[in-house]
């Protein structure tokens, strides 16, 4: 049984963990320091090294993998007898000594050369690509440029309507299988160069990524998938929309019009096409159906949603 060294941070690199331990001997974990999380920003351990106390795995948490925290970790880690690293979303790069010291392999969530970066998952589905995929690579000096091992991809049909808490689902399922055949056949692999000429760039998600109008709802739609876990998708006004369907895609109507009830739900006309919107969030208020949003507004059917 290989020894693995775990390189990873958030919920989506702890179902990778998860599965990859009843394989394998996870003689330590990687991971940020713990941050403050919420309104009253509560200090909160990452959930990958959450889950490796919970094993009583042994879990290194430096500010940074600079001087002279470099040092003590590398110290602390040539005790571990460790035959692999494995780096799922760690969020900070691997200096030069340590990927000359370790093998180290990289699960990314896109099919590389694309989408090199911070956020490959939410540009796959704001570019409405029609294959979704993973890739594992023999990390280099470089941003995820270094040679593939091994990929598996899914038909964009097969996942219509997933948003990103799903493909984050699915993908650490199949990312940990994919890993699991790259580790137990890595002496075998013959690794593949990545086409530079190919490669594109995704950068960090920020909160102002979430903001929309109804201009064009197959674009609201796309965004509110990919940014279902953060930021959200909200208004100038701050009011964010939740369970976000589309309803059409190619009727002309006036930007936010409230164009009739469904139920609790409200269907909301864009210059082009209209969505079905089930509930909402006022800025610095509790999430309340659509309908009874309206209600507390006195907003009727002809008016705009603001």
């Amino acid at each position: 049984m290989r020894n693995i060294l775990f390189c990873g941070t958030p919920k989506f690199a702890k179902d990778v963990l998860e599965l990859l331990s009843k394989r394998y001997n996870i003689v330590g974990v990687l991971t940020q320091q713990d941050k403050g999380v919420g309104r009253k920003r509560v200090l909160t351990p990452p959930p990958v090294k959450e889950y490796a106390l919970s094993l009583g795995i042994k879990t290194f948490q430096p500010a940074n993998l600079k001087s002279p925290n470099l040092e003590i970790v590398m110290e602390s880690l040539s005790h571990l007898e460790i035959d692999i690293v494995v780096v799922v979303a760690y969020g900070q790069i691997l200096p030069k000594s340590f990927i000359d010291t370790f093998t180290c392999i990289n699960l990314h969530g896109s099919l590389l050369p694309s989408y090199r970066g911070a956020s490959p998952m939410q540009q796959m589905i704001l570019s409405d690509d029609k294959e979704y995929g993973l890739s594992v690579i023999r990390m280099d000096y470089g941003l995820d440029s270094g040679d593939i091992l091994g990929t598996w991809s899914v038909q964009r049909s097969e996942v219509k309507d997933f948003n990103l808490e799903m493909l984050f689902n699915l993908f650490a399922k199949e990312g940990s299988k994919l890993l699991s055949e790259v580790i137990d056949n890595i002496d075998f692999i013959t690794p593949i160069k990545q086409d530079e000429t190919k490669a594109t760039y995704c950068k960090k998600i920020a909160k102002s990524d979430g903001l929309v109008d109804f201009e064009d709802a197959s674009n609201i739609y796309k965004r509110y998938l990919a940014f279902f876990i953060w930021p959200g998708v909200f208004l100038e006004s701050n009011l964010k929309l939740h369970d976000v369907s589309l309803k059409e895609l190619d009727s002309i109507n006036e930007a936010g019009v409230i164009l009739e009830m469904l139920g609790t739900s409200i269907v909301v006309g864009c210059k082009k096409g209209s969505l079905i919107i089930g509930s909402l969030t006022p800025d610095s208020k509790s999430k309340m159906l659509a309908s009874s949003y309206l209600q507390s507004k006195k907003l009727k059917v002809g008016d705009k949603l603001v």
